[in-house]
């Protein structure tokens, strides 16, 4: 027993002397003896060839796992961002929604001797955009050929052919055979009329304007009430130039229309009260 004693305390003294002088073969920075040299370059190559690959490979899987983490994270924000993007997109056309509907409210209030009925844009051709389109009130309705058709910021057109249940709108920037309008210019307090003619570069054309009247920029236009399809007072936009006719007989003035043809989803037609 006490033999047994004595060799294990023997075995573990050699264990900690090798442990010890590895340590400070390995460690060390003095001079090494040629032992010491012989027993410490074996051991660095193994160190070198197994060790380092080792940790190397390690560090590339633990690379590789914060990568994909990395990347699944971004594609959740790209989704998010996606989601709220779209959710954005839909508020704000529905609010566009809204304004349209209110200022068609609006126009209701002013013309106290129409009745306003209120339609949506069915159909638009796109080759003829800027030509008519359909909307969703008829005969059934009570509208008819002629009858005024407008949005909240102004005239955009009149009825010209209905049906039971539907009817066509024909447009102001209408380009072939566009009806001739009455028009008022507000200048500067001053009613100045005449005629919107023509649909050009964007604008509408007003002619048969005395050339001795100086229009002012900015001035309103808006239709004057003279026939009987159209009650005055509707919107038709500003004028942005004048120009005088090749033979200096009368001014041509051009308008920025107040309406935006582009973007039209909800109409009133004007029927007047009987």
């Amino acid at each position: 027993m006490k033999k047994d004693r004595y060799i294990i305390i023997l075995l573990l003294s050699i264990t900690f002397l090798f442990l010890g002088t590895f340590y400070f073969i390995i460690n060390d920075n003095r001079k090494l003896t040629i032992i010491e040299t012989l027993i410490k370059e074996p051991i660095l190559l193994v160190q070198k060839i197994v060790v380092k690959p080792i940790n190397f490979v390690g560090d590339k899987v633990s690379n590789l796992k914060d990568f994909n983490k990395l990347e699944n994270t971004l594609k959740k924000q790209d989704k998010e961002l996606e989601n709220y993007n779209l959710l954005k997109n839909e508020v704000k056309e529905k609010n566009k929604k809204i304004e349209e509907l209110q200022s068609l409210l609006e126009v209701k209030d002013n013309l106290s001797d129409y009745e306003v009925i209120n339609a949506n844009v069915i159909n638009r051709n796109v080759g003829h955009w800027y030509q008519t389109f359909t909307i969703d009130k008829g005969q059934n309705d009570d509208i008819k050929n002629n009858q005024a058709v407008v949005t909240g910021k102004g005239l955009i057109g009149k009825i010209i052919k209905v049906t039971p249940n539907s009817s066509v709108v024909k447009l102001l920037t209408s380009t072939s055979e566009m009806f001739q309008i009455a028009v008022l210019i507000n200048n500067d307090g001053e009613n100045v009329f005449g005629i919107l003619s023509e649909y050009k570069d964007d604008e509408f054309i007003i002619t048969g304007l005395s050339y001795n009247k100086e229009i002012k920029e900015n001035s309103l236009v808006t239709t004057s009430g003279l026939d009987n399809n159209f009650p005055p007072g509707l919107m038709i936009g500003k004028v942005v130039s004048t120009k005088k006719d090749n033979f200096d007989l009368e001014q041509i003035v051009s308008v920025k229309p107040s309406s935006n043809f582009d973007d039209i989803n909800y109409v009133a037609i004007l029927r007047r009260k009987q």
